[in-house]
């Protein structure tokens, strides 16, 4: 089985805390305020869809990014982002993302690909 760990202002995180953290920031700024799941979902896929459209705009991976100062704007920063979206929906959902990533992945750890 795979293990995770972060590291958040010299703090290891697991994915679990990620989540609850992500979901507080969010509730704290007025998101995932929906009580009804489809709702909720609904939201969800409009602001991936969102984070989707900056990621594309931001600069590419392939291009020679400044490694000084943080830019929110970032392609980096745009993939958090969308990972920030799902752990809050996650959190919100009651969803252990932690384990279900776990899982998956010692499952296509397994998997036959052609």
């Amino acid at each position: 089985m795979f293990k995770s760990r972060a590291v958040h202002k010299g703090k290891i995180m697991t994915i679990t805390e990620m989540v609850y953290s992500a979901n507080s920031i969010a509730r704290k700024n007025g998101f995932n305020i929906s009580q009804s799941n489809k709702e909720s979902f609904n939201d969800l896929m409009k602001h991936i869809k969102s984070e989707l459209k900056e990621l594309k705009r931001s600069e590419k991976p392939w291009e020679i990014r400044d490694c000084g100062e943080y830019n929110p704007d970032s392609y980096e920063a745009e993939l958090a982002d969308i990972v920030i979206r799902i752990a809050s929906y996650c959190g919100h959902q009651h969803i252990n993302l932690e384990d279900e990533i776990l899982k998956k992945m010692d499952y296509n750890s397994k998997r036959k690909y052609h």
